[in-house]
């Protein structure tokens, strides 16, 4: 499977680092985009559907926290990992009401963040199977339905 992946940081520094430092094809996953605020990495958002969105909580424009807000509205599924170099107890605070699927504190090593994409996938894994589940429920129910109005219909003939 493949896993789309976007990267915001308002440091292009931390961005570069990130896509050159993980072996993203080693873990089937494919960065499709990095942005340096929140505004660009949400157009991304809507842009290319991304599975995983790792993001800074501290970005001009749109912060890390209100990106998170709008998109959780309208893609729940999508994992969102949080760095951050700040140890304020109200950003975790915030992060956790909006779902966000991991908070790390920078300095992030890639061994740490290996482990956190690893565990991402796992979820987005999990939550395609049970969308497929539900799909396939759906289906033989209506198929279902369908079947018993043609009984019935020939049934009273």
């Amino acid at each position: 499977m493949n896993y789309r992946v976007i990267i915001a940081d308002d440091n292009p520094l931390i961005c570069k680092s990130l896509c050159e430092t993980i072996d993203w094809k080693q873990y089937g996953c494919q960065p499709v985009g990095t942005a340096e605020n929140g505004t660009e990495a949400l157009r991304l958002v809507y842009q290319t559907n991304p599975d995983i969105l790792v993001t800074d909580i501290k970005m001009p424009e749109t912060d890390g926290l209100e990106l998170v807000e709008k998109i959780k509205t309208e893609f729940p599924d999508m994992e969102i990992i949080m760095i951050t170099g700040y140890q304020e107890f109200e950003y975790a605070k915030r992060a956790i009401q909006y779902n966000v699927s991991e908070y790390m504190l920078k300095p992030v090593t890639a061994m740490e963040l290996r482990k956190v994409i690893e565990s991402m996938k796992e979820q987005v894994d999990a939550k395609r199977r049970e969308k497929a589940k539900i799909e396939n429920l759906t289906k033989t129910s209506q198929d279902y339905r369908k079947n018993a109005i043609v009984i019935r219909s020939k049934a009273v003939e």
